[in-house]
């Protein structure tokens, strides 16, 4: 491949990466336009077209300019992404010069640091580094294009091994640097953030079209690291409903207490999980019934509301991915001494109340046990005609759960837990809705569940006294079926490390790494045992030693005639010739010349064989090697 061929790849990759990058972010019609701008773009490059002329183009990115300052944003970044876009399909359309070449680059790296303040997933961190990549390539190629020399096909070949080196060894350089600059424990910028969270979510008041809303939602809701998969259907509780009107939910108790950052309740449970919660436009943290501990790990302190019900939120929305930690014990009911605020849990809509009495009275009889009567209630939910389903008729100026009791028989898990809730208040037995999650797809290369929002679920508590509140899921069990081709679940695996160790790095994470590295360099628990002596290398040091020789080696072999010349340069200054970092290698020839006539003529078929080589394309075989080991000899040789 032609370094002309070389420079335009990467040229249009970088451009097209960078819009990629914001492709959330501008609207269907700007991407057929810009199509069909690098379209014609290319038929330039290929003389199939003409380039538009210097003023048209200057005034067309004008207005382009003014007319997407006046355009709808959906999010404030694409203020400034629009005009960037315009000045890069701009200089496409022209005669693409040296200079409009750096300027595309220098506009994509300015598109992709607007991306990085709205998205920075695996995704993105894939684009930048392929990014970094073709624009370094593409920029030695232009540089070396322009240079004083023409390089041959062994030539271009040499240096695009070198630029593809050189832009690997910047990719790795900035990874080095990243793992090791010092970070503060405390974040300045924390709160800029343009990250959009997720649509979907449980919130402090909820409907029962809001919860159909989020089962058809495939959006990842958290993950959850434990240490190995639960052998019970593992409850992911997170916020506890108190008040029925119409068909939504609220919450009406108000937080107990407010902590920073850790809730402790008493002895650690037996079950550690740690949580990359999603952003959602809710405020409850999630954790596997029932909790003990919770301790959160962000850049930023957050306030945790610690509600009676033993449910967790922050005091704001969750705009960003967060880390928390939570201890749990897995019990099927949350031990509790006395009930306060009893009649909150006893409410019932007075327009239903007398319908849902006779229908409870009719199934519980005289039954006085809480538990026996919840049983009963909840077995008939579970026979027919009930039935579970997406897919429910309204009926106008009827209330949804008389609806789904009395007449369509059919609904989803907030509905069955709705009429059980309710059916048990109309006959005094104190009961509540919660909302979470339930199950998720066991990874196993990570060892972690990932839930998503169709994994969203409501079940219910009723008051048993001298208990405390016990879960009943009046819901049919549905068994949902998770993907388990193996690159999905390794791309999911890759994706949660990059937000344990990239997004969320921190100055926790730096110390705890660099205590982990210094300890195995010193300390390494693998040695190889050498007989008769006191040397005990690590295993990885000597793999190590030995890449690095392997690189060296490489390097060596691959650039020979640069090191043959600069032995030349050492040779003749051994001689005492005065010799400048810029000289040419027939400049050498001519002071050499002037010191001794058969050392300049030595200097001379040296240089000859060194350009064939050097800008001829010719190989670096084994004969001209001996020919300029010879010639270099016979030059040391000559007395000085």
């Amino acid at each position: 491949m032609s370094l002309d061929k070389v420079i335009r790849f990467c040229l249009y990759s970088s451009f097209l990466l960078a819009i990629y990058s914001v492709r959330l972010f501008i609207s269907p019609i700007w991407l057929l336009f810009i199509s069909l701008c690098l379209i014609y773009s290319l038929m330039i490059q290929y003389g199939l077209a003409s380039p538009l002329p210097s003023l048209f183009l200057n005034i067309l990115s004008i207005l382009g300019i003014i007319l997407s300052l006046f355009l709808s944003h959906s999010e404030i970044i694409s203020l400034f992404i629009y005009p960037l876009i315009i000045l890069g399909i701009i200089k496409f359309l022209g005669d693409i010069k040296p200079r409009d070449i750096w300027q595309v680059y220098l506009i994509s790296f300015f598109i992709l640091c607007g991306a990085a303040t709205c998205n920075f997933d695996l995704e993105f961190g894939v684009i930048l580094i392929v990014f970094t990549m073709i624009s370094i390539i593409g920029l030695v190629c232009l540089n070396a294009k322009r240079g004083p020399y023409r390089l041959g096909p062994s030539g271009e070949r040499r240096l695009l091994s070198f630029s593809l080196i050189w832009s690997a060894s910047i990719v790795i350089s900035a990874s080095i640097f990243f793992l090791f600059l010092p970070r503060s424990p405390f974040s300045l910028f924390s709160g800029l953030s343009f990250t959009p969270s997720a649509k979907t979510g449980f919130t402090e008041k909820i409907s029962l079209d809001e919860v159909k809303d989020i089962l058809e939602s495939t959006d990842v809701a958290f993950r959850v690291l434990v240490k190995k998969p639960f052998a019970f259907r593992p409850y992911w509780r997170g916020i506890v409903y108190e008040t029925y009107s119409k068909g939504t939910w609220y919450v009406s108790s108000l937080p107990k207490e407010r902590r920073i950052d850790t809730f402790s309740l008493r002895k650690l449970g037996g079950i550690k999980q740690v949580f990359y919660l999603e952003p959602y436009d809710g405020s409850s943290l999630f954790t596997l019934e029932y909790p003990c501990r919770l301790t959160i790990r962000a850049k930023c302190h957050h306030v945790i509301k610690v509600w009676e019900n033993l449910s967790f939120s922050l005091t704001n929305p969750i705009s960003r991915r967060i880390r928390y930690e939570v201890y749990s014990d897995p019990t099927p009911y949350l031990p509790q001494k006395s009930l306060a605020n009893r009649d909150i849990y006893l409410k019932v809509p007075k327009d239903i109340k007398k319908r849902l009495s006779e229908l409870a009275k009719s199934l519980v009889g005289d039954i006085d046990n809480n538990l026996e009567a919840a049983k009963i209630i909840n077995q008939y939910l579970h026979s027919k005609p009930f039935q579970y389903s997406l897919h429910v008729p309204k009926i106008d100026r009827l209330d949804p759960i008389l609806q789904f009791l009395f007449h369509t028989h059919r609904g989803w898990c907030e509905h069955f837990a709705s009429a059980f809730v309710l059916l048990l208040r109309s006959i005094d037995i104190p009961a509540r809705v919660v909302g979470g999650y339930v199950g998720g797809q066991w990874n196993a290369l990570g060892h972690y569940y990932l839930v998503r929002q169709s994994d969203a679920h409501t079940w219910a508590e009723l008051w048993q006294d001298g208990k405390g509140w016990v879960r009943f899921d009046p819901t049919p069990i549905l068994h949902k079926s998770y993907s388990h081709f193996f690159m999905s679940r390794f791309l999911d695996y890759i994706r949660l490390r990059w937000y344990a160790y990239i997004i969320n790095y921190d100055f926790t994470l730096q110390r705890n790494i660099i205590h982990k590295l210094t300890r195995y360099t010193f300390h390494p628990k693998w040695r190889v045992n050498l007989p008769k002596t006191k040397f005990r290398p690590s295993l990885k040091g000597i793999i190590t030693v030995i890449g690095l020789c392997l690189l060296l080696f490489f390097i060596y072999r691959h650039y020979t005639p640069l090191n043959y010349y600069q032995r030349l340069k050492r040779t003749l200054v051994a001689h005492g010739l005065e010799i400048g970092p810029h000289q040419t290698g027939m400049e050498l020839a001519r002071l050499a010349s002037e010191r001794d006539p058969r050392m300049g003529q030595l200097v001379m078929e040296f240089i000859k064989t060194w350009y064939e080589v050097r800008y001829g394309g010719a190989a670096m075989d084994r004969e001209r090697k001996e020919h300029l080991k010879r010639i270099l000899r016979q030059i040391k040789d000559i007395k000085r």
